[in-house]
């Protein structure tokens, strides 16, 4: 947060796959996010993108973990990325009983918290717009039609994702 502030972080951005840093993040949450289900999908245009993975798996994990706090046991969450005009969006998504309204854009300011029952510093979602803004991109919150938060991080690209490595095939006798 200090590094934030001060306008010190220090962002190392490299083509990543979406998909790693994604599972990196879910397996740091197994505990946490108990019998809710996760849905991932991720477009196939949007796989690679550049970004400091360390950073975005915090980004991640913040939001999940807020997700998983306001979603009720069994409800389900999902992790989406698509290309959009600049860039790459990923949207965490939850089931519960989304922002209330008004607090959409609160909801980031330092030690905010949307409501009274919720626990935390409330610092999580303001080093998420931090991070976001330190990659050159923007973080914002929408509540979702059918119920439930949408958080949406864009991560500006303007360049083609390099190709893809494809894994050499192993020998049978391996």
């Amino acid at each position: 947060m200090t590094a934030i502030e001060a306008g010190a972080l220090r962002v190392r951005k490299e083509w990543q796959a979406i998909e790693e840093v994604v599972g990196v993040a879910l397996g740091r949450l197994e505990d946490q996010l108990g019998t809710r289900p996760v849905r991932v999908r991720i477009a196939s245009d949007a796989a690679l993108a550049p970004f400091d993975a360390t950073l975005i798996e915090q980004v991640l994990v913040n939001l999940l973990e807020n997700a998983a706090k306001y979603t009720p046991p069994g409800g389900p969450l999902e992790v989406n990325a698509r290309r959009v005009e600049g860039g790459i969006e990923i949207e965490v998504a939850d089931s519960g009983p989304g922002v209330p309204p008004g607090e959409e854009e609160p909801v980031f300011a330092k030690f905010h918290r949307a409501t009274h029952s919720a626990t935390g510093m409330g610092i999580g979602l303001t080093i998420c717009r931090g991070i976001a803004t330190a990659h050159g991109g923007r973080i914002w919150c929408e509540n979702r039609p059918g119920g439930g938060a949408s958080f949406r991080l864009l991560l500006p690209s303007r360049a083609e994702a390099p190709p893809m490595n494809v894994l050499p095939e192993v020998p049978h006798d391996a």
